[in-house]
């Protein structure tokens, strides 16, 4: 049976029908183009203003040292007759300091509009500080008194995001003290190390010229032990290595001894001759981990030691 050719009309609608489709097709491909033509060149443009960022940054961090270092005094602290503990804190908010004449810590506010605030020693009460230490890190402070005690304190900075601004406040723990002298001597000299485990190496030198250590830790009960000789001249260094393993002393005769805590109290590993009455050191400090002294003279000038060993099989001194 023959079949009628479609009519004209319907032939008509039909390729309108297909030339929109195919129009409309072509739009959105157009528009797909020019978007990912404009998200690829803003992200061109990203990645060039990170680069120049960076390049930035990196010139202002480096300009500086290009130029000679200046100061500006903040504020002025009077300084105490026993200690010389001043340090600031983490997040450089405070600077703190032993009072030794009023047997409290006192903070000095960096950021204005802060109020100073001090904090009193309750376990020093009736006590009077004639020495003091802090540790490189942690803030862990030893406190040596005239009577013969240690007390061992650590320092807290908290921060606070709550309000509108960052707040930094201060505290104070005071872990222990402990008797060092049956008989009353002042500890004129303390240091110590604070081990990841908590356990405290301590040393200190009392007024007599004699000198102790001592281990404090949970395991084990406290034992002070004495260091010998005593009576070794006027002590004007006193620290132990990063390991809590070696004391240093130097004396103003020019004498550096050097002992092995762990091996042998009774006798210096080795006493090295680094000065005389008239080049004599005045500052005494382990860095690079304890395996180098920094000397500090009278005469103003500076020396670092390293330790090396004498044979292939001796041991670092």
């Amino acid at each position: 049976m023959p079949v009628a050719p479609p009519e004209p009309q319907t032939t008509q609608k039909r390729d309108a029908e297909l030339r929109k489709l195919i129009r409309g097709k072509r739009r959105s491909v157009k528009f797909m183009d020019v978007a990912a033509a404009w998200v690829i060149r803003l992200g061109g443009l990203g990645v060039l203003l990170c680069l120049l960022g960076i390049f930035v940054y990196m010139g202002k961090e480096a300009i500086p040292l290009f130029f000679k270092a200046s100061a500006e005094q903040k504020q002025e602290l009077a300084q105490t007759q026993v200690s010389n503990i001043v340090s600031i804190d983490e997040y450089e908010n405070w600077v703190y300091r032993l009072n030794a004449a009023q047997v409290q810590l006192d903070f000095n506010p960096l950021i204005p509009e802060t109020a100073p605030i001090s904090i009193p020693l309750a376990q020093l009460a009736g006590k009077s500080i004639s020495s003091a230490f802090r540790t490189p890190s942690k803030d862990k402070l030893f406190i040596g008194t005239t009577d013969g005690h240690v007390l061992i304190a650590s320092i807290d900075f908290t921060a606070d995001f709550t309000g509108p601004k960052r707040t930094v406040t201060p505290s104070v723990k005071e872990d222990k003290i402990i008797q060092v002298s049956t008989n009353a001597q002042p500890v004129v000299r303390v240091t110590g190390h604070v081990h990841e485990d908590g356990k405290i190496v301590l040393a200190g030198l009392f007024a007599d010229g004699s000198m102790f250590s001592t281990i404090l830790s949970e395991e084990a009960p406290q034992e002070v032990l004495p260091i010998t000789p005593t009576m070794i001249g006027e002590v004007t260094g006193f620290v132990i290595d990063d390991a809590g393993e070696k004391l240093f002393v130097s004396t103003k005769s020019g004498d550096l001894y050097h002992w092995y805590l762990n091996e042998s109290r009774e006798k210096p590993y080795s006493v090295q001759k680094v000065g005389n009455t008239e080049r004599h050191i005045t500052a005494l400090k382990a860095i690079i981990g304890g395996n180098s002294l920094i000397l500090g003279y009278n005469t103003g000038e500076l020396e670092q030691w390293f330790g090396v060993m004498e044979t292939e099989s001796g041991t670092s001194k």
